[in-house]
């Protein structure tokens, strides 16, 4: 049997080895909690891999820093589509057709690109576990005529049972 104490409501449970790892409903608060192994316990059956919260903002690690939408794949497509543009510029000032219609061609990928990693990032963003996926299949929807692109973009915004926190009491 594995001793040890509810990280919520600190009430004393027991469990059988056979649920090790498992997740067991707590007697006091009817919260669904993980047994830990017994090999990670302190003395009094509280997990010793968990810290206590600071007690004050003082003592509170600062914040990360947040990144924009795309991080440094961002940085990357502002420049790649930033050479077209001055190409696209000095063809206009030296009167070259053929080159200012490349050119314009060329600024279009990168905004394409953007645009493709659009779900991806957003599922990234709102922290969804299945962003990989999305990012996926909205590179593969936007090159292949955007129908799976507004499929991926919708799914980056819902939000799946695996995604939300667990509540207290059975699942639904």
């Amino acid at each position: 049997m594995v001793n040890y104490r509810c990280p919520r409501c600190d009430a004393p449970c027991e469990s059988p080895d056979g649920l090790i790892g498992g997740r067991e409903i707590c007697p006091a608060c009817r919260t669904y909690i993980r047994v830990p192994h017994p090999l990670t316990l302190d003395g009094d059956g509280r997990d010793a891999r968990r810290r206590s919260p600071p007690s004050s903002a003082a003592d509170r690690p600062p914040p990360a820093p947040r990144r924009g939408l795309f991080g440094p794949v961002g940085l990357v497509l502002l420049v790649l589509s930033c050479v077209p543009a001055v190409i696209f510029a000095v063809a206009i000032w030296c009167d070259h057709e053929d080159l200012a219609i490349w050119a314009s061609a060329a600024m279009l990928l990168p905004v394409g690109l953007a645009l493709a990693l659009l779900p991806g990032a957003v599922a990234a963003a709102r922290g969804t576990r299945s962003a990989r996926s999305i990012r996926t299949m909205g590179l593969i929807g936007f090159f292949l005529f955007g129908v799976l692109w507004i499929v991926a973009l919708c799914w980056a915004f819902m939000d799946s049972p695996a995604d939300r926190a667990p509540t207290s009491g059975p699942p639904a």
